[in-house]
């Protein structure tokens, strides 16, 4: 089952119980304080839990499967374009562009006459969400923040909708 509007506090948990969804998916971007609606909802992480077939729901959100790896300093493209289109012709020791690069020989930007810098990451996972099926067995998963690590449930319903687990998911 795919809950609702980035899993928002809007949901008829009566209508959950009869879907009694064996996975349940909450689509869910990143917050901020410009944008701040406190998805997913506590209650609804409690409803998909407590509406989820078997003794446990399995629940996963988009948001909390996304990773981010830090970078360090970093510098915007256009901050470094404006800064090396004003020093055309200058040439620079390998030692100059590391400390112009690195941010970590300056205590704040105003002692610095280069480029802004700022704490820079990446976003190394998105968050994305994997089912598999063809109509009898059934794959869910989503990776990690580390290569290679995932987290998976695999699983069967027979024609009388009963749900049974595999006790492991092996990777091929």
């Amino acid at each position: 089952m795919k809950a609702a509007h980035h899993g928002s506090g809007d949901f008829n948990l009566g209508a959950m119980k009869k879907m009694s969804p064996v996975v349940s998916i909450i689509s869910s971007g990143d917050e901020s304080s410009r944008k701040e609606h406190i998805h997913p909802r506590a209650t609804l992480m409690a409803a998909l839990g407590k509406a989820g077939r078997g003794d446990t729901g399995i629940v996963f959100c988009t948001e909390l499967a996304a990773f981010f790896e830090v970078k360090n300093y970093s510098h915007t493209r256009d901050d470094l374009a404006k800064y090396f289109k004003n020093k055309s012709g200058t040439t620079f020791r390998a030692d100059e562009l590391a400390d112009l690069f690195s941010g970590t020989k300056f205590k704040t930007q105003d002692d610095f006459d280069g480029p802004r810098y700022f704490f820079g990451f990446r976003r190394s996972n998105f968050g994305i969400i994997h089912f598999r099926t063809d109509g009898y067995r059934v794959l869910a998963f989503t990776h990690s923040g580390k290569k290679g690590m995932n987290e998976a449930y695999r699983f069967t319903v027979d024609k009388n909708h009963k749900v049974k687990f595999a006790k492991k998911v092996t990777k091929h």
